[in-house]
């Protein structure tokens, strides 16, 4: 994705992500989407959680927190572990 550029809604849909009005990729906190196991980050997310400030600190911030969400997701459906939201935003 690029700034000005249209996120690729037929796709997302297709993944059956959730989509704001403007069709960007709802996510909550730790970027977490309705799909189990996907998450979303930098400028194709919206939503209430979402702040609007598409700046590339933003993204790669938004990409750490998905990665360590991921991670979390991994370890906790790997060990059997009621699998939820990352510890930290809980």
């Amino acid at each position: 994705m690029e700034i000005g550029s249209e996120p690729p809604r037929d796709f997302f849909a297709k993944l059956g992500l959730e989509l704001d009005e403007y069709g960007y990729v709802v996510v909550r906190p730790g970027q977490l989407t309705n799909v189990e196991g996907v998450f979303a980050a930098g400028d194709c997310t919206g939503g209430p959680y979402k702040k609007k400030f598409d700046q590339v600190v933003t993204a790669v911030a938004e990409g750490a927190l998905a990665a360590y969400s991921a991670y979390e997701y991994l370890i906790r459906k790997s060990t059997g572990a009621t699998v939820g939201p990352p510890s930290w935003s809980e």
